[in-house]
């Protein structure tokens, strides 16, 4: 699965864009594309600095599933 993840000066997500779906194809793709996309938005990065300063980001994130 490929996602577009805002994430803000503290590092939380905060808007998050699908990309591309992982296993389209499977009868559990939805449920499991829903699943992805929910641990996602609950990630925590460290937080960009720019010159001492936390900044907001964009960042395309390749996230692998494998079951």
């Amino acid at each position: 699965m490929l996602v577009r993840v805002a994430i803000d000066a503290q590092g939380s997500v905060t808007h998050l864009r699908v990309l591309r779906l992982a296993y389209p194809a499977s009868a559990r793709a939805r449920a499991l594309n829903e699943a992805v996309v929910e641990r996602v938005k609950g990630w925590r990065y460290k937080p960009l600095m720019v010159s001492g300063k936390a900044v907001a980001v964009c960042s395309d994130v390749a996230v692998t599933i494998d079951f």
